[in-house]
């Protein structure tokens, strides 16, 4: 598997058998997909929706839920568009991509009381 930005439909699938076989997982527990290194496109999406899964949580939430203009929304649907990582992915937010039904589960940063102008982090383990 390559972890490209827009992997192909036979690599997610093939993630999907290999997760199966490998680890025993059953194939209808797998719901959602959270594309590695954050990496990910309006194609990633819209192939994640025709594979029938039913969300994504690549999308990341980067301002405190304390600032006005918070991108902390928790959890939404694609129908009316994505709403997270409008200015680092090309193709997202102001209605798109319209995915009904398609659930975004986004990951939340950590601040410090510095807020935005400090350090934050994904992932409170690191």
């Amino acid at each position: 598997m390559t972890h490209v930005g827009a992997p192909p439909s036979n690599e997610i699938d093939g993630n999907l058998v290999a997760l199966n076989a490998l680890a025993g997982v059953p194939m209808t527990a797998m719901k959602g997909f959270r594309s590695p290194n954050i990496n990910f496109t309006v194609d990633t999406l819209r192939q994640l929706y025709r594979s029938e899964f039913l969300y994504d949580s690549t999308g990341v939430a980067s301002l405190p839920v304390t600032d006005p203009n918070t991108d902390a929304y928790w959890p939404y649907t694609l129908d009316n568009g994505m709403a997270n990582n409008c200015l680092s992915v090309r193709g997202l937010c102001k209605g798109e991509p319209r995915l009904p039904g398609f659930w975004e589960i986004p990951m939340y940063a950590f601040f410090d009381n510095y807020g935005v102008s400090g350090p934050h982090l994904y992932d409170p383990w690191l």
